[in-house]
């Protein structure tokens, strides 16, 4: 922003101050602040919830009224903007753990407009410009083989101090030619021959569609939503509007959304002469700055024409064979889940909730994930992750997927779990049966397109390039390498072994799912059994395969404790390190002892932000995690993490281990058991107010019907668990027996 925005100085204006302010600070000032600041003039009370109205003015009345302290208005301190130059400006930020990234932003001075209707059909059309715009910039993208990924279109109001407009595109290291031209002709193409009638009534249409769940959704907004839309419509000086009046506005604007309203408003924001280009790349090259407006510059004399109405396509799979009709099974004694199993071994599970109106969670679970796949296949993973969904099918392309499919709830991801391929949506009732199409497609005639397999190298060359960006970043990439003893399949595969890889190659995953299975299916939301029912019996029901049908197979493995260390290195911040401590924990038998691992992990959490924190300062932030695996015996563990100066790593390490000696021989305080076991129990006696819960109990209603069972037992359980059990359980743990991971700046010698 210092390049796109320098009046603004908002790299000054950041919410956790600078170095300067901060040594600046004193009690005094503080202080001073304080009273200055925070007083009745700057407070806003924003309260919802059932109440009674006239009983809570007494209560605020009785609670403010002596409250009358003078102070201060809120001030900004933004300068006027520079005026506009009226010529391209360009600039470069180099960094070898960068993400390369080619942007052409326009700015304007802020204006704050009154909320009028008129104000809301212009930025109705100018979001359907953007939109449109980004559109085409993602079909292009999405069929390049130049590496060119991700692009945005975006308008951002940037602290009431400027609004920019600006299109981006990731793009290879060194390699942002294609990138800059790309978006320089098509703001060009949109600026000469505006947009097509059909472009424009596909982003209108998915604007209402969102609406409409908008209205559907409102009887079920949260009480946190209401405050936190009171408080969005206050500081922007908006009127207040409900979801149906936002709906009734925008049909009404219907006659207003033609080609040339829409075209106008675009010349309006996005005429500019002068744009700015920023690159932000991990290589750099002599006269970056000279390039990039050169590029831009012999781009602009490039003619453009208009783009054609692309044909509507109708999606090709429409029939899997004869409608089957499953075996109706026990429901699950807690949550009253309905199980079903098709002919074919295809597993359904289904529990209708009135939680999300109109909605619906799908969940769906392939073979037998990670575990079930030979070490020799283990470059295969990370490669379906991200190329096999982008190889399309064999009769539609992924871009032609979208333009079908385009405005409506429907979803594609799938990725190895432990023990499952797994893929989850949020989906409108009335979109069920198709996306169940779209993954049965995806079952019986994946398209293994070799721009699947361009994408995926994209996606993970850049996850090399950034995985050693920060203490954090490395730690995400080598935790689980590290804990299953660098098992290539939970590694990330080498450049060279991608290079050796074809997404073709994937048929070896696919079809080993189609020959034994397991195919589980959740549905969860508001559906009933029946429909349910129906739209799998279309579909995965009516597959020609003969799957074994989900079972539980648990796994032996052990973590082999027994003091490793492991150092690894980043090439962030030369003065920053992450410590993380692995300790084994035992294997929970019961459902007491697995609900003790949340309250023990909360207890530690309150003693790493006290004394690491607040009384020894060696971190801002410290954490405690703890995973009980039902895929693995023996692989339930807690980790502390904490990022710190290089010359406090042996300080916090030392910590990590006199918190764990302290309550393995003291135990817990009351006051501490208290304050640890209160959120898990409050998140307890709200959980079955969430369609996520109901869903990831649903997604495994067959594999493993035992967690269901248990996890109905969870609030009596917990209501049994005493502080002296959260002492027996930290004396469980060996602290010979832990893994230390040491991410140190790169070259911190060994």
């Amino acid at each position: 922003m210092s390049f796109l925005a320098p009046a603004c100085q908002l790299k000054e204006h950041i919410p956790l101050g600078t170095h300067t302010g901060i040594d600046q600070i004193t009690p005094q000032r503080l202080k001073a602040y304080y009273s200055q600041y925070y007083t009745p003039a700057n407070t806003r009370l924003i309260i919802a919830g059932n109440f009674n109205l006239d009983q809570l003015r007494r209560r605020i009345k009785t609670q403010f009224q002596t409250w009358n302290t003078p102070g201060k208005s809120e001030t900004y301190y933004f300068p006027e903007p520079n005026p506009l130059k009226d010529s391209v400006q360009a600039a470069a930020f180099i960094h070898p753990n960068i993400r390369s990234q080619i942007s052409l932003t326009l700015v304007q001075p802020f204006v704050r407009h009154s909320d009028t209707p008129a104000r809301r059909k212009e930025q109705l059309l100018l979001a359907i410009a953007n939109q449109t715009l980004q559109y085409r910039l993602q079909t292009r993208t999405e069929t390049s083989d130049d590496g060119l990924r991700f692009p945005e279109v975006l308008t951002t109001n940037q602290n009431n101090c400027a609004i920019t407009h600006q299109l981006s595109v990731h793009t290879p290291p060194g390699q942002w030619t294609a990138g800059l031209e790309l978006l320089e002709k098509e703001r060009r193409r949109a600026l000469q021959h505006g947009f097509t009638s059909q472009e424009i009534q596909r982003q209108y249409d998915r604007l209402v569609n969102d609406a409409k769940r908008r209205v559907t959704a409102e009887s079920q907004k949260t009480n946190q939503s209401y405050v936190d839309e009171a408080l969005w419509v206050f500081n922007e000086q908006l009127t207040p509007t409900s979801a149906h009046d936002d709906l009734v506005l925008l049909e009404s604007l219907k006659p207003a959304v033609t080609v040339d309203h829409v075209a106008a408003v675009f010349q309006h924001y996005w005429s500019s002469p002068a744009p700015k280009i920023l690159l932000s790349d991990a290589i750099g090259m002599k006269n970056i700055q000279q390039m990039l407006l050169d590029t831009y510059h012999v781009s602009t004399l490039q003619p453009l024409s208009q783009l054609a109405q692309a044909e509507q396509q109708a999606f090709y799979y429409q029939d899997f064979g004869p409608k089957a009709i499953p075996k109706q099974l026990q429901p699950t004694s807690y949550g009253n889940i309905h199980r079903y199993l098709f002919d074919n071994g295809v597993a359904l599970s289904v529990k209708p909730t009135q939680l999300e109106p109109g909605m619906v969670h799908l969940s769906i679970r392939l073979g037998h994930g990670i575990s079930g796949l030979s070490p020799a296949h283990a470059a295969l993973i990370e490669v379906f992750n991200s190329g096999f969904l982008a190889g399309g099918l064999e009769q539609h392309s992924l871009e032609q997927l979208r333009h079908i499919f385009y405005g409506r709830t429907l979803g594609a991801n799938l990725a190895f779990q432990d023990d499952a391929i797994q893929g989850t949506y949020l989906i409108a009732n009335d979109d069920l049966l198709d996306q169940l199409k779209i993954l049965a497609a995806y079952l019986t005639a994946p398209g293994y397109r070799e721009s699947g397999m361009a994408f995926s190298r994209a996606v993970l060359e850049n996850a090399f390039r950034t995985s050693q960006e920060s203490p954090e970043s490395v730690l995400a990439m080598n935790l689980d390498a590290v804990l299953h003893h660098q098992d290539p399949r939970w590694s990330f595969p080498d450049k060279k072994q991608l290079d050796a890889i074809k997404l073709a190659d994937l048929k070896t995953i696919i079809t080993l799912i189609r020959s034994h299975g397991p195919i589980e299916i959740g549905v969860v939301g508001d559906i009933t059994p029946q429909q349910a029912i129906d739209r799998v019996g279309q579909t995965f029901g009516a597959l020609n395969i003969d799957v074994v049908p989900p079972a539980i197979s648990e796994q032996q493995t052990t973590l082999f404790f027994g003091g490793r260390q492991t150092r690894l290195f980043h090439q962030g911040d030369q003065q920053t390190a992450l410590v993380s401590t692995i300790y084994p924990l035992p294997k929970a038998n019961q459902q007491k002892a697995s609900m003790t691992f949340p309250v023990l992990r909360e207890v530690i959490q309150l003693k790493l932000t006290e004394i690491i924190r607040e009384n020894e300062g060696l971190a801002y932030s410290p954490q405690a995690q703890s995973t009980q695996s039902r895929v693995f015996q023996n692989f339930n563990y807690l980790g502390l993490h904490s990022n710190t100066q290089v010359n406090k790593v042996d300080a916090v390490q030392t910590t990590y281990r006199r918190i764990i000696r302290e309550i393995q021989n003291k135990g817990v305080t009351q006051d501490e058991f208290s304050r640890a076991i209160s959120p898990i129990r409050a998140a307890l006696e709200q959980r079955e107010t969430h369609n996520d819960y109901w869903q990831d109990l649903t997604a495994i209603a067959f594999s493993y019907p035992e967690e269901v069972v248990l996890a109905g037992q969870m609030d009596q359980q917990l209501q049994r668990i005493q502080p002296g059990d959260i002492q027996a359980l930290a004396q469980q743990i060996k602290l010979s027996d832990a893994i230390e991971i040491l991410i140190l700046p790169q070259g911190t010698p060994q």
